[in-house]
């Protein structure tokens, strides 16, 4: 990355957080009153905060401290629990295991390669959505209503691509099996007994 521009980036963050906000606000509201969404930001429209993530990341990701915090021991623990009302029901060997694997030799430069990596999945985003419209497979989604990185509109979009989609928001954050183990167990096999996979 350019000196200058790491320089801006260091100098105006928040400014261009705050501009990034802006925009997802202005789609949001677009999605809202049902205007046509322009080919190209359809994948966005409904996974506002996936948005807000990346672009987070790509701002932050030159600096130290930001580093630091995506490997932190409290950025772990908040991608276990997200917004969950009540972080006590969450075991902390989930987050302190992690932590001290992120945090092995090597790791830091893994795992922000993977953050900046994700751009790949968005501009995926259109081709997934077609070949779901296209094939309408038996379709499962079991989501985190706490997840803090991808919305429940995002879950609930499953159905407009395959319009058989069972979508299931659960009561669990971003890796929902740290919760609800035996739901998503119970679930699954539900699912597979409907088709005859049991």
């Amino acid at each position: 990355m350019p000196a200058s521009l790491t320089k801006l980036l260091k100098t105006h963050r928040w400014l261009i957080i705050g501009l990034a906000i802006s925009i997802i606000d202005i789609l949001a509201e677009w999605n809202a009153i049902d205007d046509p969404i322009p080919t190209g930001w359809s994948s966005f429209h409904y996974l506002i905060n996936d948005l807000l993530l990346l672009v987070m990341i790509f701002v932050m990701i030159p600096l130290d401290a930001p580093r630091e915090y995506i490997l932190s021991l409290e950025a772990t623990k908040k991608r276990h629990i997200g917004t969950s009302p009540d972080s006590s029901l969450y075991d902390p060997d989930l987050w302190t295991d992690e932590y001290y694997f992120l945090n092995q030799p090597g790791q830091a430069d893994i795992q922000l390669d993977l953050f900046y990596d994700y751009q790949n999945n968005v501009k995926s985003y259109p081709k997934w959505q077609q070949w779901l419209r296209d094939h309408q497979p038996p379709l499962l989604v079991v989501w985190g209503r706490y997840d803090t990185s991808f919305t429940i509109a995002g879950a609930e979009a499953y159905k407009k691509d395959d319009p058989r989609a069972e979508v299931h928001i659960l009561d669990a954050g971003h890796f929902a099996m740290d919760l609800k183990p035996d739901e998503i167990v119970t679930l699954t096999q539900s699912f597979m007994e409907k088709l005859h996979l049991h």
